[in-house]
């Protein structure tokens, strides 16, 4: 993984002081079908499956911004808004402006609050984006506990 975001994943870690953050990037290797690109890189982080449900940028910001600032079980607060856009903007400036992003469920009403999902991992919650270009694919995604 590029060095800066590993530092950058390492950084999130350190400051959210609850559940588990999960960041990858890497190289998508060329030819491979998008399905399959976001399968591998599922795969090798140890989770079930990739997220199957495609969403707008927008919306991913929304979702990761959820995972950055609040706990999945009780939506407490982990790491201040401003922080956590700075994080995502670092995340996402790895990518072409024309990625693709998915997602496992629903971020619904103005406190963000996760619903209808399907579990990609063995916690109680998890939640976040995988994002697709022509030459990367990588994730940042969360877990939490009740």
């Amino acid at each position: 993984m590029d060095p800066e975001l590993k530092a950058l994943g390492e950084e999130i870690s350190h400051h959210r002081d609850c559940g588990r953050i999960h960041l990858s990037f890497e190289p998508r290797p060329p030819g491979l079908a998008d399905a399959r690109a976001l399968a591998l890189c599922a795969e090798r982080e140890g989770f079930s499956s990739a997220p199957r449900r495609e969403i707008n940028r927008q919306e991913a910001e929304r979702v990761a911004t959820l995972i950055l600032t609040r706990d999945l079980a009780y939506g407490s607060e982990c790491i201040p808004e401003a922080a956590a856009l700075e994080y995502l903007r670092r995340f996402l400036s790895a990518f072409a402006a024309d990625a693709r992003f998915f997602t496992n469920g629903t971020i619904d009403g103005p406190k963000l609050r996760l619903s209808n999902w399907t579990p990609i991992t063995d916690a109680t919650f998890d939640t976040g984006i995988f994002v697709l270009d022509e030459t990367s694919v990588g994730f940042l995604w969360a877990e939490d506990e009740d």
